[in-house]
């Protein structure tokens, strides 16, 4: 009975016989396939071939045959099988709200880009500087993440290794939104500057600018080397530096700004500046936050992916706040939709004309 058993039966994949791509989905994502316990072609199980009809078989022969116990291969699979899928939502979840945030944000970014420079195009060249390193960073940064969000979720569809273990389009993140950040501080450093007219203020805020953005290229070097996203609590120094001095230096530089306009009594210009440096403050707080108290989790991506957007959101919304010429869109972010003479602001002053230019 054996020897017909042997004779009359062969093991094939376990995996449905598709032919073409559909097969080789189905053995990619096949349970010991996935978590690496055993390759997808190493799983088989018994099945007759060219087994003659019952009819035609020898009456000696006609006692059923025994199916092969299954092999230890089949077993583990299916105890595999039986076990806890693992849950995306703290991981692959908060990437992905992150990523779909921030391609928003891009979106309002390019008309404000756009309003801008159709509208105020007899700003200084520094302003004008500033908006366009900004706009390339926004758009390289969203390039990059894009090509990431493919890789995690078409290439390596169905993997969370694939997710787990990144490449330079997610290491590049971290030193991309230091440069952003670095880009918009330095903007309300000189709006600093052209306030208090203190080489301190402006040596001060520079040191720590600059040390900011040494941390977060410290960051993404680390990051690099453990090349795995579940590994970036082991390198804890140099993003809570970036982190901490990041938010230090927005809280400084809005502090400074509000305290001129107070001295000045310019009051108007108190709550936009405080919106503004909060803002990412607040920002850079919570990613720091999600970051220490959850470790090993990814909740601190949906703040890290949209921190360089905020950034550049807080320069765009400052120098558009401002009274535009009589041209001026009335869809842009902070324009009047008042009479022209209702938009001028009277400065009783040269030096506060100045000033209010200068916001």
């Amino acid at each position: 009975m054996h020897s017909d058993q042997g004779r009359d039966s062969q093991y094939i994949p376990c995996v449905p016989s598709f032919p073409g791509p559909r097969r080789q989905t189905l053995e990619r994502t096949a349970i010991g396939s996935l978590l690496g316990a055993i390759p997808a072609k190493a799983c088989y199980r018994s099945k007759p071939i060219n087994t003659p009809p019952t009819s035609a078989r020898n009456p000696q022969h006609s006692t059923p045959v025994r199916s092969q116990p299954p092999s230890n291969a089949l077993l583990l699979l299916r105890k595999m099988s039986a076990a806890t899928t693992p849950d995306v939502v703290p991981t692959f979840g908060p990437y992905l709200v992150g990523m779909s945030l921030q391609f928003i944000f891009m979106g309002v970014i390019a008309k404000q880009v756009y309003d801008y420079y159709t509208t105020f195009t007899k700003d200084a060249i520094f302003k004008k500087a500033i908006i366009g390193a900004l706009a390339v960073t926004t758009v390289f940064q969203t390039t990059m993440d894009f090509v990431n969000l493919y890789r995690c979720s078409v290439k390596g569809y169905g993997n969370l290794l694939v997710f787990d273990l990144q490449d330079w389009s997610l290491w590049g993140e971290i030193v991309v939104t230091a440069i952003a950040g670095s880009i918009a501080q330095t903007f309300f450093l000189e709006r600093c500057w052209k306030a208090t007219r203190s080489l301190a203020v402006v040596a001060g805020g520079a040191v720590l600018i600059l040390l900011s953005l040494g941390a977060g290229i410290a960051s993404t070097v680390k990051f690099a080397e453990i090349k795995h996203l579940s590994l970036v609590p082991s390198i804890p120094i140099p993003i809570i530096m970036w982190l901490s001095v990041t938010a230090l230096i927005d809280v400084l530089l809005a502090s400074i700004l509000v305290y001129s306009f107070v001295k000045k009594n310019q009051f108007q210009f108190i709550p936009l500046t405080i919106e503004t440096g909060t803002l990412t403050a607040c920002i850079a707080v919570i990613n720091l936050v999600l970051y220490l108290a959850l470790p090993g989790l990814a909740w601190h991506l949906i703040p890290q992916l949209v921190m360089g957007k905020m950034y550049a959101m807080s320069v765009m919304v400052t120098v558009s706040s401002r009274p535009g010429p009589e041209t001026a869109n009335p869809t842009m972010v902070g324009a009047s939709l008042a009479a022209p003479e209702d938009r001028s602001v009277t400065a009783s002053t040269n030096d506060e004309k100045r000033d209010l230019e200068s916001q």
